[in-house]
């Protein structure tokens, strides 16, 4: 199977009582396969790009995972669950900063039609430093299996 998807994303970077955050592109790569019409394993990479205010360039919050998804019916439409586990990380376009760590991700959609899905996606990672990011995204995708 592959998926790509793109749609918009909140990006937040945090760490000890302070944070920023923006709204951006998301963008969604999955690449896998199935044992059965109904589950997916796949490897993914989530990235939310963003500009926060008070900060020059553009920051990305990243997930790279390996990741399941359910779906609910054996055919579309229906909807499904996913989730992940993998190595979050956080890079500006300046490229001063970088830091990266243990995360999840939690997700749940909808397959439309055949092949193509929206899907909703919770990404949090801890991070070197005591940073940490978290990240929503909305994305429509083409799933080709």
């Amino acid at each position: 199977m592959l998926n790509l998807g793109a749609g918009v994303g909140q990006g937040k970077l945090s760490w000890n009582d302070y944070s920023i955050d923006g709204t951006g592109l998301a963008t969604d790569f999955k690449i896998g396969g199935g044992p059965s019409s109904q589950v997916l394993l796949y490897y993914s990479n989530r990235v939310v790009w963003y500009s926060p205010s008070g900060y020059s360039g553009t920051w990305s919050n990243a997930m790279s995972a390996a990741g399941l998804s359910y779906f609910l019916e054996p055919q579309a439409p229906s909807f499904f669950f996913s989730g992940g586990l993998g190595l979050g990380a956080i890079g500006d376009s300046d490229g001063t900063d970088s830091e990266s760590g243990f995360g999840l991700t939690l997700g749940a959609g909808y397959e439309i039609v055949q092949n193509l899905i929206v899907e909703f996606t919770y990404m949090h990672a801890s991070l070197d430093n005591d940073y940490s990011i978290s990240n929503l995204m909305l994305t429509v995708s083409w799933l080709a299996y």
